[in-house]
């Protein structure tokens, strides 16, 4: 996913933010695509990877550390997760 497409999809307002959030939304079947920032732990790493196959959901990999996401997401902090809703 680009940072084009990520910046769409923060403007479009139809996602959500963080990691608890985007995994309560992929586990409840409501979540299209999981971006996560290069940075993430393996342990979350796998966890995702078990719910997105579980789910059918496609994930991808940020180019960036969780700063650079929290940065593109307009937000103060790091961000290791975002989730674009269906």
């Amino acid at each position: 996913m680009t940072t084009d497409e990520i910046s769409k999809a923060i403007e479009s307002g139809k996602f959500v933010i963080g990691l608890k959030k985007s995994m309560k939304l992929l586990r409840a079947g409501k979540a299209a695509r999981i971006v996560y920032a290069s940075n993430i732990p393996e342990k979350l790493k796998k966890e995702l990877t078990h719910y997105s196959e579980i789910a059918k959901v496609h994930t991808e990999m940020f180019n960036g550390s969780n700063l650079e996401l929290g940065v593109k997401c307009k937000r103060a902090h790091g961000v290791l997760m975002i989730a674009l809703m269906k």
